[in-house]
């Protein structure tokens, strides 16, 4: 009687990220229109310079108009996200009552999303990406790849308090 000897091969994913994309919203203008009572519609004029991809807003009101909207501080009413193509300018007009302790405001921008384009040159599998500031994981997710695929795959999360210029992406098999 014959044997049959072999080897297993445990082959995996070899993914590298080859690009990070996000949209990069600036304030261009702020500004208020009066409509009745205490109710204003609240203008920011925002430039994309960055990638297409949806552009996060969030009207604040503030002590002073000097003071920074992105402060711990600020009182933040309303947000809302729109898709911006890559050096679109537009307008995002807000309709609110403006408190009375409040004696003015101003908006939050940020990216909405965080795209990152991923290349596997080993066999197919599960990797592990992650979006990192420094050592803390920002956000992440589970994909499966094919063998020698590269695909794109995009963070969606309010990134206000993130700036993704600092921002790492890390893949890995998972095993």
């Amino acid at each position: 009687m014959g044997a049959v000897a072999g080897c297993l091969s445990s082959s995996s994913p070899e993914p590298r990220a080859v690009d990070m994309y996000y949209p990069e919203p600036r304030v261009v203008d702020v500004d208020s229109e009066h409509q009745s009572g205490d109710r204003y519609d609240f203008t920011v004029e925002i430039e994309n310079t960055g990638a297409s991809g949806d552009v996060g807003t969030t009207l604040v009101w503030m002590d002073d108009q000097n003071d920074d909207p992105y402060d711990a501080s600020t009182d933040a009413e309303t947000s809302s996200e729109r898709y911006f193509d890559a050096d679109e300018r537009r307008e995002v007009t807000v309709t609110e009552e403006q408190p009375t302790d409040q004696e003015a405001y101003g908006f939050r921008v940020w990216a909405a999303e965080i795209g990152v384009e991923i290349e596997n040159e080993g066999d197919d599998g599960r990797v592990d990406v992650r979006l990192l500031d420094g050592s803390e994981v920002v956000d992440d997710a589970e994909l499966r790849l094919d063998a020698d695929e590269t695909t794109t795959f995009e963070f969606e999360s309010d990134y206000a308090e993130a700036h993704p210029e600092e921002l790492e992406i890390e893949v890995e098999a998972i095993e």
